[in-house]
């Protein structure tokens, strides 16, 4: 039992570098390319939960591959993706990879 909540908790904090590194990495985006700045500060306003999602909804899983992967309930997945697809100011999965993929450019 201890070693499962370890794991989680360094996996958790694994994650949480990976976000804080990619907020890092928009951030210095938007210093250096000013016309991007939209489609990066939208990124960075994404929770750590939400990145991890957006990185799985990139990576081509449903709503209820990611619940599984992560362990947590199909509706949460859906909330978070809600959530993700608003603060991006996109309507779809297809909207959102587009827009993922230009802000990786």
């Amino acid at each position: 039992m201890f070693i499962f909540v370890r794991l989680t908790h360094l996996g958790e904090q694994a994650t949480a570098k990976v976000a804080q590194s990619a907020k890092s990495q928009s951030r210095e985006k938007m210093s250096a390319n000013p016309s991007q700045e939209s489609s990066d500060s939208d990124f960075s306003s994404l929770s750590v939960r939400e990145l991890e999602i957006a990185d799985n909804l990139v990576e081509g899983l449903t709503a209820k591959e990611i619940a599984r992967r992560l362990g947590i309930s199909f509706d949460t997945v859906r909330t978070h993706v809600k959530s993700i697809y608003r603060k991006l100011h996109v309507r779809n999965k297809v909207q959102f990879v587009a827009k993922f993929l230009h802000a990786r450019k």
